[in-house]
């Protein structure tokens, strides 16, 4: 006897011109579907300095793809909590002034307006049966106008502890930053000498300087882009900042608080 598929939770539906399964290549669905997963899941992004997704037991399973058709039935083990995930997916891609509060959409919805703009397609979620009420719709242009409301980009200095660098393709710094030490930040390391510099003072801290990517409503730190770094020695505070000064970057006179600055260093 022929076991029964388990009911349809939601469909991803990819819509645009010329749009069908064969068009969409292995990897590029691959990519999409784990954007998915991680977006209706209650998993934070991984800390880990890869950036394979790394979710043991995944939930969402795909049933029955209809052909002549780009959408996917999916079937969610835990259906409340995946629809109203997708739910406020769509409500922060209308009204992205509380997307900060919901940090976890943003990283999905990053990857998949890529893959909307590679495609050349939106990519639809929607429930199933005739009416197909749409939960959200993700378009190429979706992160891009996220970006401008919720993150503050700038030139900056902060002091934290390197805790990993590394990197397979692209040079990464795990730094736990004082004021939001409850999670390792990942870094973009931007030359193979700095990295170089930071892998020698692993467990050290140091003071680094790039550019930072905030959360306009809380000035939470997102990400970080290192260009330079200096060591901190504790008890030499004002040589550390005599030595970033006198390295010649501009990057001391964008300080907005030097204060906050001394006292983060100083452990305050």
């Amino acid at each position: 006897m022929r076991q029964k598929s388990p009911p349809t939770s939601f469909e991803i539906h990819f819509g645009g011109s010329g749009i069908s399964p064969e068009v969409i290549p292995f990897r590029v669905l691959a990519r999409a579907l784990a954007a998915v997963q991680r977006l209706v899941s209650d998993s934070e992004p991984d800390e880990e300095l890869s950036t394979d997704d790394t979710t043991e037991d995944s939930d969402l399973h795909l049933l029955d793809v209809r052909r002549g058709s780009a959408t996917y039935p999916v079937y969610a083990e835990r259906q409340p909590e995946a629809l109203d995930r997708l739910k406020q997916t769509g409500l922060v891609l209308q009204d992205p002034q509380h997307a900060d509060e919901m940090p976890y959409v943003l990283s999905p919805i990053e990857d998949l307006s890529a893959i909307a703009k590679s495609l050349g397609c939106i990519i639809e979620f929607r429930l199933p049966g005739k009416g197909n009420d749409i939960l959200a719709t993700i378009t190429p242009d979706s992160y891009r106008s996220l970006e401008g409301s919720v993150f503050v980009s700038g030139e900056t200095t902060i002091s934290g502890r390197v805790e990993r660098v590394g990197g397979a393709t692209e040079l990464h710094c795990g730094l736990r930053v004082q004021q939001q030490s409850e999670r390792m930040l990942i870094c973009r390391v931007e030359s193979t000498d700095v990295a170089r510099q930071l892998g020698q003072h692993l467990y050290d801290d140091v003071i680094v300087s790039g550019e930072a990517t905030w959360y306009r409503r809380n000035w939470r730190l997102r990400s970080f882009s290192i260009r330079s770094m200096h060591q901190l020695k504790r008890g030499s505070i004002l040589e550390a900042i005599g030595a970033l000064r006198g390295a010649g970057g501009s990057a001391w006179n964008n300080v907005e608080d030097p204060e906050k600055l001394l006292n983060e260093a100083r452990g305050d």
